[in-house]
């Protein structure tokens, strides 16, 4: 009769080991264990192939999937007791590793060669343009464990005790040049250098194999959430609760309904290149005090219907020449006096009739002489109380065009 063994009876046993392979056939997140004290070092007499697949435990609200790499040191115990062929991964025992790599031993990274080509590179620089071609990265693969800037330190990520790593975005940030960006108006602004200042055991921190990185840092006065990308982009929330966010590449942005933004204090934005913007339906723009707008070149306003302004005053300073254009009928009406200056000549010309009625007199003068031609021309002055009356151009139908002709 074949003695039954099973989690929970008198022969519960513990272990530790070492990870020599992660790739499960099953994707369960399973790791073949090469445990110590059960199993030889020896490559001849117990193949990595031939040790039992340890099974991970996961939190009973968790269906998240993380797994250990190899060199990593793990613990469990045996679902099946003493016949110890159901090895149950509890954990990650960190340390410091000391032992480099070896391919002829156990309780070493043993992955063929096309495995470990196949595997996570890491970053080795990152180049900050801000020429609006996108920043660039180089990496090369990460290779097997330990790596060299990986002996002699704790396994845990260098990001929870302030020792960094080239390869370490927040070290790529720290060492990176802040250029100055101008806005409109003279204005200009810098992006705010990193608040990391980590105390151990405060930064609860994580680093991916590649150098993705996530931070949630409780210590005092540095309190940090932050999230990286192994690019170099990445959200970070400052002690103070300001946010600062940088995409080294392009950004995309879609909102499938409302969006609502608030700043209660100035808001500067620089564009590099181009910007466009269009409405499908209305646009409002809306100023409690002055709007100023410069354009260093040409500026085109073209418009589908009607063009409307209202002002106080308005004023313009035109360097060059001026040119209206009106394909219907062209109406200027003043309230008061209307002048027109011309440092040369004055040109008025008409397909048609040329009216000028004025309430009370009409004054021509020229320092010279006053010289009117035409096939008739009539002047009459003196007579009746009741002003003269202009023929009605044709086209002046609607009230509005009549009271406005009738203001000349």
């Amino acid at each position: 009769m074949i003695e039954k063994s099973y989690a929970g009876m008198d022969h519960f046993i513990w272990w530790m080991g070492v990870v020599e392979n992660r790739q499960d056939p099953l994707f369960l997140g399973r790791c073949q264990v090469r445990i110590y004290g059960i199993h030889t070092d020896s490559l001849v007499d117990l193949p990595s192939a031939s040790l039992p697949w340890a099974i991970p435990v996961q939190a009973l609200n968790n269906h998240t999937f993380t797994t250990p790499k190899e060199t990593d040191v793990v613990f469990g115990f045996f679902a099946d007791g003493r016949a110890s062929q159901m090895p149950i991964m509890m954990g990650i025992v960190p340390g410091i590793e000391t032992n480099a790599q070896n391919t002829g031993l156990g309780y070493h990274d043993l992955r063929d060669d096309v495995t470990v080509k196949a595997a996570p590179q890491v970053v080795t620089d990152r180049e900050y343009k801000t020429d609006g071609t996108g920043s660039t990265i180089k990496q090369e693969p990460v290779g097997r464990y330990p790596t060299a800037i990986a002996m002699n330190v704790p396994t845990i990520t260098g990001l929870s005790r302030f020792d960094l790593n080239p390869s370490d975005v927040m070290q790529s940030r720290i060492s990176k040049p802040y250029p100055t960006f101008n806005s409109a108006a003279g204005k200009s602004w810098q992006e705010p250098k990193p608040k990391f200042n980590p105390v151990y055991p405060y930064n609860q921190a994580f680093t991916s194999e590649s150098g993705h990185t996530l931070e949630f840092d409780d210590s005092k006065g540095a309190e940090r959430v932050n999230l990286s990308h192994r690019s170099g982009s990445f959200i970070e929330f400052f002690p103070d609760g300001s946010k600062v966010e940088e995409v080294v590449k392009d950004n995309y942005r879609i909102m499938y309904s409302n969006d609502h933004i608030v700043i209660m204090g100035q808001a500067m934005v620089t564009f590099g290149s181009d910007v466009y913007i269009k409405a499908a339906g209305n646009i409002y723009l809306e100023g409690g005090n002055n709007m100023n707008v410069s354009v260093s070149g040409t500026m085109n306003l073209s418009v589908g219907e009607a063009l409307n302004i209202k002002a106080q005053s308005v004023s313009m300073d035109i360097q060059k020449d001026l040119n209206v254009t009106a394909a219907g009928n062209q109406f200027l009406t003043a309230g008061g006096d209307m002048n027109i200056f011309g440092q040369g000549s004055v040109y008025a010309s008409a397909g048609a009739d040329f009216d000028v009625l004025a309430g009370t007199n009409a004054n021509i003068q020229a320092s010279s002489g006053v010289n009117l031609v035409g096939g008739t021309v009539n002047m009459n002055s003196g007579g009746g109380s009741t002003p003269a009356t202009a023929a009605k151009p044709s086209g002046i139908d609607s009230p509005a065009q009549r009271s406005a002709y009738n203001k000349f």
